[in-house]
């Protein structure tokens, strides 16, 4: 067994095939013979071989990425020189598809509901990935849909860290790196001192957009219109249409002065977070709204208009009791209990018209009004049935009755 194992160490890559090219070097399939499993190797291409800077970046891709160890990180196995004496390093191979392959296969128009929630849960996975690296003052600076790998089970992992940034080392010269169509203005202006946690929140921001509206931020037709564009910061006008809660998200993760974005990846995180665990809420009151709809739709003083606002005030209610904060619930819920009160005033009915005043949370001064008339009238009733009862002459008969 061990001169087995000796053996296999001597040769110990196997080539199965190549999968890929980048900008640094080429991706390919092999086998680890020592542990026979399928790896992805990352060769440095030959013409970056004599490049010390080029180097420097590759040695400095598979560090940073083999300290960072994360579930949703590749494993970084081996750093080496091959035989020709080119650079290398190994990783896990992860099968499945990039998350812009899944983009792609997303319709047009507006997404269908446990589609978005699924494709947000990518992002909080790459949140996850970048809380831990800004932990470890790293910062990734070239996030998008084409460096997250999604395996076939589910796993996601946040991709290429070759032009990542340890916060720790000190900052050098303008430097423009990352890919233009998502860039913060820090990162199209070479501002590496201003580069941290909050360019990779820019860059979430991005690739939320990108998940909403199926195309990048910056779409300009040529590369130095889009460094411009990424300069002056995005036009957002786009996001109209989507999900209120994501659109605030995207806008504040998108300003253009780092400190007007969220702190960190961590801080994007819980507010997906928040939304997704909304969106039950938020179903339940689109339901109710709907019933609300057909309320109106109905002849005032109907049965059925009745009891749709029934159904309907019953829906905002459950709605409000996971997300209380759920504004169309509460606006909802306001104008059901309106349009209730108005019922009940014109069947003059004082206890319900008073109950459902009490309910609603920012009355008008014509509600309060109408209710106060009605304990009027319903006062002045009471006064004239009081005054026949006693001039009732059967009344006086039964009390000379009782009497005698």
């Amino acid at each position: 067994i061990l001169r087995m194992v000796a053996a296999a160490a001597e040769s110990r890559h196997e080539h199965r095939g190549h999968l890929a090219s980048g900008g640094m070097g080429a991706i390919d399939l092999v086998l680890d013979r020592t542990l026979n499993r399928r790896n992805v190797m990352k060769r440095i291409h030959p013409h970056l071989g004599e490049d010390m800077r080029s180097v420097r970046m590759f040695v400095r891709e598979a560090q940073v990425t083999g300290q960072l160890e994360h579930p949703n990180i590749v494993p970084v196995h081996e750093l080496g020189v091959d035989q020709h004496g080119a650079l290398y390093f190994t990783m896990k191979l992860v099968e499945g598809r990039t998350f812009l392959d899944i983009l792609h296969d997303v319709p047009p128009g507006p997404i269908e509901h446990d589609r978005l929630l699924d494709l947000l849960d990518v992002v909080v996975k790459v949140c996850d990935a970048l809380a831990f690296a800004h932990s470890r003052r790293v910062v990734h600076c070239d996030i998008k849909p084409a460096n997250v790998m999604v395996g076939d089970f589910g796993q996601v992992y946040l991709m290429d860290w070759g032009v990542a940034r340890k916060l720790s080392e000190p900052a050098t010269g303008p430097e423009v790196v990352g890919t233009p169509c998502y860039m913060p203005p820090e990162l199209a202006t070479g501002e590496v001192s201003a580069l941290g946690p909050h360019t990779d929140v820019f860059l979430l921001g991005a690739a939320l957009v990108e998940v909403l509206t199926g195309h990048t931020l910056h779409r300009q037709p040529s590369f130095a219109e889009v460094l411009e564009a990424a300069k002056a910061g995005p036009d957002l006008s786009c996001l109209q249409g989507h999900p209120a809660e994501l659109v605030a998200l995207a806008r504040q993760a998108l300003a253009v002065k780092p400190q007007d974005r969220l702190k960190d990846a961590e801080a994007f995180r819980r507010r997906l977070q928040d939304f997704n665990q909304h969106e039950g809420s938020r179903h339940v009151g689109e339901a109710a709204k709907r019933m609300l709809d057909i309320a109106r739709a109905r002849p005032e003083g109907s049965p059925e208009r009745s009891q749709a606002l029934i159904e309907a005030r019953f829906g905002f209610v459950e709605a409000l009791r996971s997300w209380p904060e759920n504004t169309q619930a509460l606006a909802g819920q306001e104008e059901t209990l309106a349009l209730q009160l108005d019922q009940a005033v014109s069947r003059k009915d004082l206890v319900s018209a008073r109950e459902l005043l009490a309910q609603l949370r920012a009355p008008t001064q014509a509600q309060r009004g109408v209710v106060e008339s009605l304990a009027t009238e319903h006062a002045r009733d009471e006064g004239l049935l009081a005054e026949a009862r006693l001039m009732d002459p059967r009344r006086g008969v039964r009390q000379r009755v009782l009497i005698f």
